[in-house]
């Protein structure tokens, strides 16, 4: 993993989360490594299924109760994995800002934007009423939000997706933490939006001095925000790099054939197939016992399918899981499976 400095703000240690389900246990992840630094931004990708969302929501502690939940998660030197649910009220909002996938999910319906913008900084930052609707109405306008203090009394259905959104941000950095987490922040939203949303967040994070987790499973996004990316697959991070290095030239086949994925859709012909990675991923009840990349793989070989690959420091500041990585010299092995 990368190392942890005096700087590093969270440092997510063999974090595993197990969920009981009809047929087994499900792994959903399975030692997780992270660390991030304070004001950084780090994206985290991978398809669904990989363990972006269980592994933000196990730093909250906000995983569905019966799930077991092993490792450490150290945030400001502190194991938040230990804490229980009213120590962790404590440091959802005020310490950690969550920004959610789906805005209207995560504002109440029948509550004005106002009411849902005053209680964590009435709870968390101490404030009276009208201090927090000043406090209110400045982060809705911090936000874009047009006639804001207007907007306090309205409802989260009178706004459009982007608009609630916004909304959703100027919540998560209402007591300014210092790290903000990202799920999916963009996914419901059209492609013209995308790009606001993602403008703000880095703007945000970059005037406050926030720490940003980006999760997504669209590397375009991740790559116009993150200083650094960590890519996830069947529960576990199999690449870490800083985000240019890494898209340059991705060391883990995976990653490869992600970014292809991505970077030859433009250039397709119209009759041409868009470009894929063959197979699926891994039963999480049943993981295989080598690399569970290994059926997918082009360059697998007898020991991906008998020994998983540790995350081992690769080059300076890169980490990759993988016995046979990818080089310049041998990525053409990768396109002619293609």
């Amino acid at each position: 993993m990368t190392a942890p400095g005096p700087d590093s703000l969270l440092e997510v240690r063999d974090l595993r989360v197990r969920f009981t389900v009809p047929g087994g246990t499900l792994s959903a992840v399975n030692g997780v490594d992270l660390v991030v630094r304070s004001g950084e931004s780090v994206g985290v990708v991978g398809e669904s299924g990989s363990g972006k969302s269980a592994t933000c929501l196990a730093i909250l502690g906000l995983h569905p109760k019966g799930t077991r939940v092993d490792g450490s998660v150290l945030f400001q030197g502190r194991d938040l994995v230990q804490l229980d649910d009213r120590a962790m009220r404590s440091v959802r909002g005020k310490q950690i800002g969550l920004v959610y996938q789906d805005p209207m999910a995560a504002l109440n319906p029948v509550r004005s934007i106002g009411a849902q913008l005053r209680e964590p900084l009435m709870l968390h930052m101490g404030m009276n009423r009208k201090q927090a609707d000043d406090r209110a109405a400045e982060l809705l306008a911090r936000v874009g939000i047009y006639n804001a203090r207007r907007q306090l009394r309205a409802y989260p259905h009178e706004f459009s997706g982007g608009m609630r959104q916004r909304i959703v941000i100027a919540m998560a950095i209402a007591c300014q933490p210092p790290l903000l987490l990202a799920d999916e922040p963009t996914t419901a939203l059209d492609v013209s939006v995308q790009a606001q949303v993602l403008d703000l967040l880095a703007e945000l994070t970059r005037d406050l001095g926030i720490a940003l987790v980006l999760i997504s499973h669209d590397l375009g996004v991740v790559s116009s925000i993150a200083d650094r990316v960590a890519v996830m697959y069947a529960g576990r991070v199999v690449e870490q790099s800083a985000a240019i290095p890494l898209f340059d030239a991705p060391r883990h086949p995976y990653t490869s054939m992600l970014l292809d994925s991505i970077s030859e859709v433009e250039n397709l012909a119209r009759d041409e197939d868009l470009p894929t990675i063959p197979g699926a991923p891994p039963d999480l009840r049943r993981l295989p016992p080598g690399c569970p990349f290994a059926p997918r793989c082009p360059r697998v070989e007898e020991r991906c399918l008998a020994e998983n690959p540790p995350l081992a420091a690769d080059r300076p500041d890169r980490q990759v899981a993988c016995w046979h990585p990818v080089s310049p010299e041998t990525a053409v092995d990768l396109e002619g499976v293609r």
